[in-house]
């Protein structure tokens, strides 16, 4: 992601969404005119295709998949875990800024579950989630489906993660137990007329 103020140490999402870092503007001197995005000689250093613009530079050890946890309070590390972004967030009485999240991509439809929780929850798109412990303070932000689940494995499935317990969640499985048992049942006393 671009940017264009230094966070204050808060880490915030890549654009890729599978790490955290920090912005890349700094004092440049020598930029050429038609990279001057700013009044000042503020910048970043030329990298291939970035043409001087800051952005979000992923940090040591702050891969949402492979991580430190403690280089990044807040956020879940594995293989299906993304980059949220946080407003306010802080654990204890620290300022977490953004955090990596586990998520799962069903039918159109993406879930969360932010550290802490042993639920899945609902994310549509804009919607504001407010975490609990170790959570104190903030929401996390969700993005649209396309933002993280374009580079995720897509559970087609279910539409529900496991234990998912929001809107249209585990669905009441009763009725279906109901009719293969009359099946099997059927199937028994059939077997059992046609065999003398």
């Amino acid at each position: 992601m671009f940017c264009t103020s230094l966070s204050g140490g808060a880490l915030q999402c890549t654009s890729d969404r599978q790490s955290l870092g920090s912005c890349s503007l700094q004092n440049i001197e020598g930029i050429p005119a038609e990279f001057a995005y700013f009044s000042t000689s503020m910048g970043s250093k030329r990298e291939a295709m970035m043409n001087y613009c800051p952005f979000i530079a992923p940090a040591n050890d702050t891969g949402c998949v492979d991580g430190n946890e403690a280089a990044m309070p807040g956020s879940v590390v594995g293989p299906t875990s993304r980059c949220l972004t946080g407003e306010g967030l802080q654990v204890g009485d620290a300022a977490v800024g953004d955090v990596c999240v586990d998520v799962w991509c069903g039918k159109g439809t993406l879930s969360v579950r932010y550290k802490g929780s042993k639920e899945w929850h609902p994310c549509p798109s804009g919607y504001k989630l407010t975490p609990t412990a170790p959570f104190t303070a903030g929401r996390i932000t969700c993005p649209s489906f396309n933002d993280v689940c374009l580079t995720m494995p897509r559970h087609r499935e279910t539409e529900n993660p496991p234990n998912h317990h929001g809107k249209g969640g585990t669905r009441d499985s009763s009725a279906s137990v109901v009719l293969l048992a009359s099946l099997l049942f059927g199937l028994v006393i059939g077997v059992v007329l046609v065999v003398p």
